[in-house]
């Protein structure tokens, strides 16, 4: 009799024990979730930190150089731009047009301002949809089309249209050329940025370049570059517009845009 009621003891021992284990069990592996989604929270809080100062300082950037540009009354302010450094791939649709490189060593420093897809807002196409015209690089056009099919822009001097509108891959309409061998239209900004390079990074020419060479080293790219003004006369075509392609952090090579402005 006895031994019955120590084995029910044990037993009730037993089973308290299991509950406390389960308690803790749960109490722990709560506060282990917890921490990993606090943890997943700092990181994306600061990955969006880090992104909104770097398109602060973009910005002031921007700011100083027109104040300085309308303070100068040249167009250029040329001595007073301030760039702001490439440490990632360009945002979609967006190319560095480089006017300057410095050469440091092995290096070069390309700088130069951000040429983008000539982008359309749904306000600028509203207000062309409700006048029927739209006014592109100076010229006047009557506008025609739907969403689905695209908009395009005639003159009075021909049947065939000169440019379309449509939307990209990210949802933004842009302006595209429906005449010229390439469709690309560039639009110039403000923002002026700048990224050193090791001369031994590949430049790649998807439309060739001297004698249809495809691939160079930026050495024989930037090495007797000589420097142009940010202001480009429409449809002209450069090799001086590029595209990065960013790995593990570093710039791992360059593509040319080579696009009509």
């Amino acid at each position: 009799m006895e031994g019955n009621k120590k084995s029910n003891v044990a037993v009730i021992f037993l089973v308290i024990a299991l509950i406390v284990i389960a308690v803790m069990g749960y109490f722990m592996y709560k506060l282990y979730n917890e921490k990993v989604i606090a943890e997943a929270k700092v990181e994306e809080l600061s990955a969006v930190t880090t992104d909104l100062s770097q398109k602060t300082h973009q910005l002031q950037s921007t700011i100083d150089n027109i104040s300085d540009t309308i303070a100068n009354g040249n167009g250029t302010a040329k001595s007073n731009i301030k760039y702001t450094e490439i440490t990632k791939e360009l945002e979609e649709g967006s190319a560095l047009y480089v006017t300057n490189v410095i050469k440091v060593g092995d290096n070069y420093k390309l700088q130069g301002v951000i040429y983008q897809l000539y982008p359309v807002s749904e306000a600028e196409l509203k207000s062309a949809l409700t006048s029927g015209t739209m006014e592109v690089y100076g010229n006047k056009y009557t506008i025609k089309g739907d969403e689905n099919e695209g908009y395009f822009l005639y003159n009075d001097t021909s049947e065939n249209s000169f440019y379309m509108i449509s939307k990209n891959s990210n949802g933004s309409y842009i302006l595209t050329d429906t005449q010229g061998q390439t469709n690309t239209r560039w639009k110039l900004t403000e923002d002026y940025r700048e990224i050193t390079i090791s001369g031994d990074l590949k430049c790649n020419f998807p439309y060739g370049i001297d004698d249809d060479v495809n691939v160079k080293l930026a050495s024989e790219v930037f090495n007797d570059f000589n420097e142009v003004s940010t202001k480009l006369d429409i449809g002209t075509g450069t090799s001086n517009l590029f595209y990065f392609t960013f790995t593990n952090g570093k710039c791992s090579e360059l593509t040319c845009a080579h696009h009509s402005i």
